[in-house]
């Protein structure tokens, strides 16, 4: 995004860490130490707490969802957040628990799950939902709107989507091919990686595009990249990287990531 997601990829979608399959998260991790509540109505149990129902089912696929080891953070989505809305997303979780899921199927539940999480309004999708929260913003404030905070692109959001389904069938003991889930397998010094796919449309209007470009001698792997700090690639208008010789750049099309 910044498409959305902190950098597992780079992006805005937040953080990524090592690439590659991550273990199930424990028991520790994944149960909710909550204060008991003598009053809970037994007919409306408290979503966020280990005795719903539809939290158990979805708790992978939350786990998942909202940033682990192998998938990126929505930025400023919580998992504590993402649990009181287990009931919207159950039927989004279970299809994210089936085996051999179509990408289609994968990214639709998967952009509809984003869709609630960042409180879309019924019938916008994650594009329209950005650009109208980017259009509000920066007509109502005079200083930098982060584009972190704005929702992800639906580019963004379907390889997050493969990613999260990836994990999730690999804790459920289902091992899929990795490079047709979200993931880039290259070498780095004779040594193998996957690294995450992070989009491969623009993050902004093209017009936008040409009026933001860097000028690095570096790897734009920091902040002072002016294109990595609004959440873009760079691209052929940089100076020096030209869009494919720093950690900034996109790696290969998506026509080549699913013949893979």
């Amino acid at each position: 995004m910044y498409h959305g997601l902190e950098e597992i990829s780079g992006s805005c979608w937040g953080r990524h860490r090592p690439a590659g399959p991550a273990a199930a998260p424990s028991q520790s991790q994944t149960s909710c130490h909550l204060p008991a509540d003598s009053q809970q109505d037994p007919q409306h149990p408290d979503p966020t707490k280990s005795s719903s129902p539809d939290l158990t089912a979805s708790l992978l696929f939350l786990h998942a969802v909202t940033g682990c080891d192998t998938t990126s953070r929505p930025y400023s989505i919580g998992k504590v957040m993402a649990m009181s809305k287990c009931h919207q997303l159950k039927d989004h979780a279970s299809l994210f628990m089936k085996p051999n899921q179509t990408h289609d199927d994968v990214n639709k539940h998967g952009q509809a799950s984003l869709e609630v999480l960042y409180n879309c309004k019924t019938g916008n999708t994650l594009d329209f939902e950005r650009a109208a929260r980017f259009s509000s913003k920066v007509a109502s404030r005079s200083v930098y709107l982060p584009p972190e905070s704005l929702p992800p692109t639906c580019d963004a959001a379907k390889y997050h989507s493969y990613r999260v389904y990836n994990q999730v069938q690999t804790w459920l003991g289902n091992h899929l091919d990795p490079t047709k889930w979200g993931w880039l397998l290259h070498k780095d010094h004779n040594v193998e990686k996957l690294n995450p796919v992070r989009m491969q449309r623009d993050a902004a209007p093209a017009s936008l595009l040409k009026l933001v470009k860097c000028n690095c001698h570096s790897k734009c792997d920091k902040k002072t990249c002016s294109c990595r700090k609004n959440g873009l690639l760079c691209t052929l208008a940089c100076g020096d990287c030209k869009g494919f010789t720093c950690t900034n750049a996109a790696v290969n099309s998506e026509a080549e990531l699913m013949d893979n």
